[in-house]
């Protein structure tokens, strides 16, 4: 009985999320969407949040049933759009136009897992530039600092060890450690070394210094 429970309610919230994704004229969140909205207009970051998310269980989804992939592929398309829509990224001009991707490291972080589940997926390399550049830049950024925690906010010092544990979650998986490797001498930073100072430093539960 508990596991017809259990089924029926993943199915509730995958058609949920189906809605959501499908419906058109996205622009923005809105307190229906995320319940803190009600309370916060801004959100503090719940909703590409909650959009990396959505797409770790899509990613999960497609290797569990792999005849519905294609389905799957369309949803994490428009999480993908929803993700660097103007009412959910931190630039006023598009990702691929901004010179410095700067200290957003808490939408870069998320929005890095979600690259990185589109790439997983494997079924075209649009958006591989990006999370390398992504990946790359999040990776300069931790190892500027001697606890080797990206800044999340710009102006903000307080960094957490469950947001650099996120950032190295999807720098160092398979498909975007392979482009790292790759990556000139110039830019020592990512290695396996890079990757295990990040994680020995990740055992802080914060860092309230910028250094």
């Amino acid at each position: 009985m508990s596991v017809k429970i259990q089924t029926a309610g993943k199915l509730e919230r995958y058609e949920k999320i189906r809605s959501f994704l499908l419906k058109p004229g996205f622009n923005g969140f809105t307190k229906e969407d995320l319940f803190i909205m009600s309370i916060i207009k801004k959100g503090w970051g719940h909703d590409i949040a909650a959009l990396s998310n959505m797409a770790e269980a899509l990613v999960n989804l497609s290797i569990t049933n792999p005849h519905k992939t294609n389905e799957y592929w369309l949803l994490l398309n428009e999480v993908v759009n929803r993700a660097l829509h103007p009412k959910v990224r931190p630039y006023k001009k598009n990702i691929d136009q901004v010179n410095n991707l700067g200290k957003y490291g808490y939408y870069l972080e998320h929005l890095n897992i979600i690259l990185g589940a589109y790439k997983r997926m494997g079924l075209d390399k649009k958006y591989d530039q990006l999370n390398e550049r992504v990946s790359l830049h999040l990776l300069e950024n931790s190892m500027s600092y001697t606890n080797y925690h990206a800044d999340l906010l710009p102006n903000v010092k307080m960094k957490w060890s469950a947001d650099q544990a996120a950032i190295r979650a999807a720098v160092s998986s398979k498909c975007c450690r392979r482009s790292l490797i790759s990556v000139p001498s110039r830019r020592p930073f990512a290695s396996s070394t890079a990757l295990s100072a990040m994680a020995t430093a990740n055992r802080a539960p914060f860092s309230g210094s910028p250094s």
